[in-house]
């Protein structure tokens, strides 16, 4: 469920990833979304109902903490694996981020959050200023309920929601 919601400019926002080591950047007012957010994103407030993904930033440690993770016994009393801090992070510009114009951020290691969001902003401040319509946590769940009736096969597959 997303939570975070940093404006990023020209529509797009930094919001949380799939699991705690990875962030996404979407745009708010794309017409071809892949992220569709239900009514407790934005914790139950006024957020966008859907966007596009355009990039992804992870822990720069993130690949040692799943490995560590992966090959973690319990039964020799080893304690779980601390999840790392979060920053320095890498930007992983996607497709539809190289055709909104974040493929200078591509590949590149950031060491803290305001690092990455001032980077993003150094790019959005000469795109056009798009504002986004945000949406209340009952309209999220009105179109939850018409995606899904329209969609079924999205609901069959599992939540597609945030």
């Amino acid at each position: 469920m997303s939570t975070k919601y940093v404006d990023l400019g020209a529509g797009y926002f930094l919001t949380d990833g799939s699991n705690s080591l990875e962030q996404d950047v979407c745009d708010a007012n794309s017409s071809r979304p892949d992220v569709f957010y239900g009514p407790e994103a934005w914790n139950g407030g006024v957020g966008p109902a859907s966007s596009r993904r355009l990039l992804f930033i992870e822990s720069v440690a993130a690949a040692d903490f799943m490995a560590a993770c992966t090959a973690y016994d319990c039964s020799d009393g080893t304690p779980y694996p601390p999840t790392p801090e979060f920053w320095p992070a890498k930007a992983t510009v996607l497709a539809a981020g190289h055709a909104g114009g974040l493929g200078p951020v591509d590949q590149k290691v950031f060491q803290s959050e305001d690092e990455f969001n001032a980077a993003i902003r150094d790019l959005t401040k000469a795109m056009p200023r798009k504002l986004w319509a945000g949406t209340s946590s009952s309209a999220r769940m009105e179109a939850a309920i018409f995606r899904y009736s329209t969609h079924p096969a999205d609901a069959a597959g599992g939540s597609i929601l945030h």
